[in-house]
């Protein structure tokens, strides 16, 4: 019996302390550029845009170069954009992250869980919802080459290349 409620507590334990690096806020639709980015962005952000069926999804990723000591500054974030002409359900928790072919754990917990607004799942026609996720401690535990590979409905985006610096 104790080993079931020591094991469970661990778990529990793990669970919170991935939950709680996710910091959640919602993205106003209508945000001014940010003017401290370089114009072309292709320094510091990496978008991917992908259509598939229809919803178009994009994920942006900013700074792609920092330090470790720099890592609260990482943020990820994610937009989706109804094409169509009705009300949908994006299906957001289809979104998965891939980090060096593994599947992130700490994406899954911050895509499938928290306080959503209603559009989060029914999207109106034309409308778009986003979100973003202050996570770099959960994403990259130490310095290196990180690749992220986003998936959607099972197909793959675009890899995004961050370099985690000492």
């Amino acid at each position: 019996m104790n080993v079931c409620l020591e094991f469970f507590a661990r778990y529990t334990l793990i669970i919170l302390s991935v939950t709680m690096l996710v910091i959640c806020q919602t993205e106003g639709q209508n945000q001014a550029a940010d003017p401290s980015l370089p114009e072309n962005g292709e320094e510091t952000m990496k978008e991917q845009n992908t259509k598939i069926d229809t919803v178009q999804l994009q994920i942006t990723a900013e700074p792609l170069e920092f330090s470790i000591s720099e890592i609260q500054n990482f943020k990820i974030s994610l937009t989706a954009t109804n094409q169509s002409d009705e009300v949908t359900n994006p299906e957001l928790h289809l979104v998965k992250l891939f980090i060096n072919g593994e599947q992130s754990m700490a994406w899954n917990l911050a895509i499938s869980n928290g306080l959503r607004e209603e559009k989060w799942f029914a999207l109106p026609a034309g409308d778009r919802v986003s979100m973003s996720w202050s996570m770099g401690q959960s994403l990259f535990p130490t310095p290196g080459e990180y690749t992220l590979v986003p998936s959607y409905k099972d197909k793959e985006l675009e890899p995004i290349q961050v370099h985690v610096l000492p």
